[in-house]
């Protein structure tokens, strides 16, 4: 992604699947908070966003200033039939789309849709890179943010000195990638190999379907007949790979199984990233098994990156080498290392430079995660005629998150004041009303009652008798006194039963959460970014 054809903005669009984009958590909300820096300082996209998505977004406390912004009608009323129009025709001053980024559930009955493929299909007829995970979005934007600016980066990053001390750094050598491509295409894909040998040697092993495999160890199979002297000569450059054994691990060809032995290498965790070039222009016999190994990149929980056209694999190579050569290939973002070292997600919180700095942005962040988490889950409980419960605590901090709380619908009827139009409002639909909520005070003390009662009345929900525990609890909101002048230690109850933990961990305090994450353990830390980056460097327990 260049910035745009000469110099103007790019444009992106981003869709999701009612499942991905529901909820703080969910991969879309995951996708543009993690990226919000980089959209507002790096690349500065125009952002199609289908209204679902859009809706969605806007609810989770993200986008609301952010005005770059072209809504496309749902994808019931034909939004997906308008961008598939985009990625063919271009946009109306003459740019195309970037990139489709769509968080597609493979579990999900219009992932199917005869409007899905096409969108999908024109954008690999027109080599524009589709995303269709959030795995491959990460990596594909991530990678792009490392190469361009390192100085924007950084705050959201760990460096490789960094990821090596805590034992983290993402050895190449331990990942698989998959070179797949169509007959039409395999000239195309010895090229990509030739130029871009030393990347793709980085990976620990390489497979290779059938003809693919054995063009791309040299060898030139009987199938082929006379083969094109493109493709001799390409073949014949990438020999000298295999002196020492070959180059590429051959698997069976696509139409006798190869696609579904990926298919399962990925379902394993062996497969970290699939390279298919493939031709939409001609019927393919073994249809079935290319939708089952694509569907597989995109299982949520066990996606990798999946690349489709020769002008997308060649970009990615090439991030990825101007990043080396910044000296950024090992950096890590601080959310990966806190689910590696604490199995925690973390809400990273920059200052905003208004108002009460730090504490402001962390107090509107989190107030915005905990409304949408308890709405969202509020929302699947009813299904099911249940009642969800929230326990609230004391603390200095809980107060003034609640007061911010309260704030929130008033502040979303702004929002869709502002922008208009939307066929569902956005306090709707259990946002204003949660009468199947039940918010219960934690340890039966006076803040405790009061903060709980500050809630349920903001939520319009049911006020509950004090919990001795947290187990018993759905969602548990937990925040912690200001640090004194030496830094307080921030730590968090364990419990057992299953749940959503919120920590919300004022400006300055000494997060230290080794030792807390048991049973049903933390879910979610918010906090500043720099306090998370001091917690993660210091002395590994034992």
């Amino acid at each position: 992604m260049s910035g745009g054809a000469g110099g103007a903005r790019p444009a992106v669009a981003v869709l999701a699947s009612r499942s991905l984009r529901l909820g703080p958590d969910s991969p879309a909300a995951r996708f543009i908070r993690r990226f919000e820096p980089y959209f507002r300082e790096v690349l500065r996209p125009e952002l199609h966003l289908l209204e679902g998505t859009y809706r969605s977004l806007l609810r989770c406390g993200l986008l609301h200033d952010y005005e770059p912004v072209v809504r496309v009608p749902p994808g019931g009323e034909g939004g997906l039939v308008a961008l598939s129009d985009r990625v063919v025709s271009g946009l109306p001053d003459g740019r195309r789309l970037d990139a489709v980024v769509y968080f597609s559930d493979p579990r999900d009955a219009t992932s199917l849709f005869p409007d899905s493929l096409a969108l999908k299909r024109e954008c690999v007829v027109t080599r524009t890179p589709f995303l269709a995970s959030e795995a491959a979005a990460v990596a594909w934007f991530g990678i792009d943010w490392l190469a361009r600016d390192g100085r924007s980066a950084a705050a959201s990053h760990i460096d490789g000195d960094e990821a090596d001390a805590l034992g983290m750094r993402r050895d190449p050598a331990n990942d698989v990638v998959a070179l797949i491509a169509h007959d039409t295409l395999k000239a195309e894909m010895l090229a990509f190999a030739d130029e871009h040998r030393g990347f793709l040697s980085r990976f620990g092993t390489r497979l290779g379907t059938g003809t693919t495999g054995a063009l791309l160890n040299g060898r030139l199979p009987e199938r082929l007949g006379e083969p094109a002297p493109e493709v001799r000569n390409l073949a014949g450059r990438l020999r000298g790979l295999s002196a020492a054994g070959d180059w590429v691990t051959g698997m069976a060809s696509g139409p006798r199984g190869g696609d579904v032995q990926i298919a399962e290498l990925v379902r394993q965790r062996r497969c970290q990233a699939v390279v298919f070039f493939e031709d939409p222009h001609v019927s393919r016999e073994h249809e079935a098994d290319i939708q089952l190994m694509e569907r597989a990149t995109r299982i949520p929980g066990n996606e990798v990156l999946c690349l489709h056209d020769p002008a997308t694999a060649r970009e990615w190579a090439a991030r990825h080498q101007r990043c080396e050569a910044a000296g950024r290939d090992g950096w890590m973002t601080l959310i990966d290392a806190c689910r590696r070292r604490w199995g925690v997600e973390l809400v990273p919180v920059a200052p905003t430079g208004e108002g009460g700095g730090e504490r402001a942005a962390l107090l509107d962040t989190a107030a915005w995660y905990v409304r949408a988490l308890v709405s969202e889950r509020a929302r699947g409980t009813a299904a099911t005629a249940g009642r969800l419960r929230v326990g609230v605590g004391g603390g200095g901090l809980i107060g003034d998150l609640l007061d911010v709380i309260a704030s929130l619908a008033e502040r979303l009827q702004a929002v869709d004041d502002a922008r208009g139009g939307f066929a569902m409002p956005l306090v709707r639909r259990g946002y204003r009303r949660m009468a199947n909520v039940e918010v219960v005070p934690e340890g039966g003390g006076a803040d405790a009652v009061r903060n709980a009662g500050h809630l349920a009345a903001a939520l319009s929900a049911t006020l509950a008798r004090p919990a001795a525990t947290a187990d018993g609890v759905d969602v548990r909101i937990t925040t912690l006194s200001d640090p004194p002048e030496n830094a307080g230690v921030v730590s968090a109850g364990r419990r057992q039963s299953m749940g959503d933990d919120v920590l919300v961990v004022p400006p300055g305090a000494h997060l230290r959460l080794d030792g807390h994450v048991s049973g049903g353990g933390l879910t979610t830390v918010i906090s500043m970014a720099r306090d998370a980056r001091a917690a993660l460097m210091e002395k590994m327990p034992g």
